[in-house]
């Protein structure tokens, strides 16, 4: 449940499954198959990833604020 947790967090921040497996150092395949069930997540790797796609939720709406001096919907 975790990883789907992660992937419907990630995908409405707009973060990339390339992002993330970059960020915690595995392949896009795997970071795939945590997110489908398929592969477990350490509650180590599920706290880094989670944290990351939060930070970068934040600078996105930022830069988007910056731009259009508003936020996003």
């Amino acid at each position: 449940m975790k990883g789907k947790e992660l992937r419907e967090t990630r995908e409405a921040a707009r973060v990339t499954q390339a992002e993330v497996a970059a960020h915690l150092g595995i392949s896009r395949s795997r970071l795939c198959h945590i997110e489908a069930g398929v592969r477990p997540i350490t509650p180590e790797q599920f706290h880094k990833a989670m944290t990351f796609v939060i930070e970068r939720k934040a600078e996105n709406d930022a830069k988007f604020a910056a731009v259009t001096g508003g936020s996003p919907a």
